[in-house]
């Protein structure tokens, strides 16, 4: 492993370890046993694990270690224990430099290390002391992870208790959002105790069994890269189910007498809606109520968290999931029909592991009084609500429980005129070359949630675009954003340099935005499978200085038949005083057989060209 030279680090070491000393609070016994455990991995993985600079340009940490470990007592008792190594070589980001590891009810949480350790040296740089946080009924431990503009070594380790579980169960998500060099997972069950488990993805592995009082079995995967930003496949998560149970029931079932048994907590502003009468207004009235981000418990560790109607508070907060199954109760008490469907993270193809940590979350399935249609309610994921189906949702597969059997609902993934990712350029180009004017982004269907994610951080856009030329800025922090039910638009100042002048010529290049994340359809292979179908197009609309006029146009081509096809076009407006250009590409198929897929390779090889195009103009 490649690590930056002691001698010019020695400086911010030093003041690092100064304010350490200074925050006497943070520091807390590690034993010598935990301490021999981490810098003999961290020594072993110096010698095994590429740079960061492998793994990509801004890639700024990596997991180098990541076990967990699953074993029941004999009381019943389940044992959780995980161990992480991230290594970094500057602060960590906002998600990996705060830690919440949460536990409910009469579970036990144990950190059993929480450490800092420089691998240049191999030495304990720093121990960290979690802060216990008790809300509610939900109890986690907090740990904060000074930065270090260093390398350096993060080692956690903790250690939970699920009394009472009489199963071994869980899903472990295999790849992060972080490059990893070792992911390990091990469950042990008791002799001749069967085990069901399934993967989703493609992360496929046959276990190591190891047999003895103790069946135990291990799985291994070795340098798995960095999750893709959009999540355009209709590959299912990367992770592994297991459980001594099988089959859907045990998947659902628990959830539904779960939900069954919140129906005794009602709010007082629930109460008092209800009381009016109208239905269809009681309902409406509780459901915006309800979207209220004060009633939410923060942080995404503790989103599907759940308790039980005796430790809930009566008005909040609650978890995300705790509030959408409440909700869906209170819409049944105001007279609306409501199901609660759940969506899994993968369906198993044989096998299911009985755990009903296959979900990744319940959805409301609603009818308003008066109503005909059904529409879902996907709260907490998703960023419009669409007609029907939400942006979260398309394509996706939920299940629910009729009464006797578990039932499957595939949702529609729409067509092309659903999901619509459109850039729109409208400048003015003025004598020095120089323009201003504004960039609208417009995303439909399922693209908010492909672009944002369930959070919808708007302001992140800057990071994950290119603009084409260098020169032309967009002010990304004066936005404005329209949210409409199945679209949203966001608008963008925009100003730089367009044209080079060359005395009474200028050669005027197009504008162009281009999505990182987009880079995945370059990636795809025969067989790939897209999650929906949709048109990224992008018009630019250049009002040209008084006087000037296009000497001559671009030939371009197009592909106008077929599933997957494109249209480019340059074109004067106005007599000549605007110059449109625009390219859209339609991508009507979902499944890449040889013939959609040299269709699509041959669509982005012609898109290409608009990073680099440019006409002549010249005054009259």
């Amino acid at each position: 492993m490649r690590v930056i030279p002691r001698h010019k680090r020695i400086a911010s070491r030093a003041i690092f370890l100064f304010l350490l000393m200074l925050s006497a609070s943070i520091f807390t016994a590690v034993s010598a046993e935990a301490e021999d455990d981490s810098l003999a991995l961290i020594r072993q993985y110096v010698q095994q694990v590429p740079p960061l600079t492998a793994y990509g340009r801004d890639v700024g940490a990596m997991v180098w270690h990541r076990s967990q470990e699953y074993k029941m007592l004999a009381d019943g008792t389940l044992i959780e224990t995980a161990r992480w190594l991230i290594y970094s070589e500057s602060p960590l980001c906002d998600q990996l430099g705060s830690w919440k590891i949460p536990y409910a009810g009469n579970e036990k949480l144990e950190i059993t290390e929480a450490a800092i350790y420089d691998p240049v040296e191999f030495k304990l740089i720093a121990t960290l002391s979690p802060r216990r946080v008790n809300s509610q009924g939900i109890s986690w431990y907090e740990i904060d992870i000074p930065p270090l503009d260093v390398p350096h070594v993060l080692s956690l380790c903790y250690r939970k208790e699920c009394p009472d579980k009489w199963n071994v169960d869980d899903v472990v998500p295999i790849d992060l959002d972080l490059p990893q060099w070792r992911v390990v997972v091990t469950v042990s069950v008791p002799h001749n105790s069967s085990l069901s488990w399934a993967f989703g993805g493609n992360a496929k592995a046959e276990p190591k069994l190891t047999r003895g009082v103790e069946d135990t079995y291990l799985w291994e995967f070795i340098n798995r890269p960095a999750l893709d930003g959009f999540d355009l496949m209709d590959d299912e998560a990367n992770c592994i189910a297991f459980s001594m149970r099988s089959g859907w029931i045990n998947v659902i079932k628990p959830l539904e007498d779960w939900a069954a048994s919140l129906r005794s907590v009602v709010p007082e502003a629930v109460n008092r809606a209800l009381n009016r009468g109208d239905r269809s207004k009681s309902g409406k009235e509780i459901l915006e109520w309800a979207k209220g981000k004060n009633l939410l418990i923060d942080g995404p560790e503790l989103y599907n968290l759940r308790r039980n109607a005796e430790s809930m508070p009566k008005e909040g907060p609650w978890t995300a999931w705790e509030r959408n199954v409440l909700l869906a109760n209170w819409l049944s008490a105001a007279g609306w029909d409501v199901r609660i469907n759940w969506l899994p993270m993968f369906i198993p193809k044989e096998n299911v592991p009985g755990t009903p940590n296959l979900i990744s979350r319940p959805v409301l399935e609603v009818k308003m009084p008066g109503s005909s249609s059904y529409k879902f309610l996907d709260l907490g994921s998703s960023l419009t609500e669409g007609n029907l189906i939400p942006d979260s949702l398309w394509g996706r597969t939920l299940c629910y429980y009729d009464g006797t059997d578990i039932k499957f609902k595939q949702l529609s993934i729409g067509n092309v005129a659903d999901h619509r990712l459109r850039s729109k350029w409208n400048l003015q180009l003025h004598d020095s070359g120089k323009v201003d004017g504004t960039l609208e982004l417009t995303f439909t269907g399922a693209w908010p949630h492909v672009i944002f994610g369930k959070d919808g951080e708007f302001s992140k856009v800057s990071s994950i675009v290119h603009l084409y030329p260098s020169q032309l800025s967009v002010e990304w922090e004066d936005v404005k954003v329209s949210v409409k039910s199945n679209e949203i638009t966001m608008t963008y100042p925009v100003s730089g340099l367009l044209g080079i002048a060359d005395s009474d010529r200028m050669l005027l290049r197009m504008p162009s935005i281009t999505f990182d994340g987009l880079s995945v359809l370059n990636n795809l292979d025969v067989g790939s499978k897209l999650r929906f179908p949709f048109l990224i197009e992008e018009v630019s609309t250049i009002r040209l200085p008084q006087g000037h006029q296009v000497l001559s146009m671009p030939l371009l081509s197009s592909k106008l038949n077929g599933k997957i096809k494109w249209e480019q076009s340059v074109d004067e407006k106005s007599r000549g005083r605007i110059v449109e250009a625009k390219w859209r590409f339609l991508v009507d198929e979902t499944s890449m057989d040889e013939e959609a897929f040299s269709s699509l390779r041959a669509g982005l090889k012609a898109l290409q060209q608009w990073n680099n195009m440019a006409i002549p103009i010249r005054k009259r």
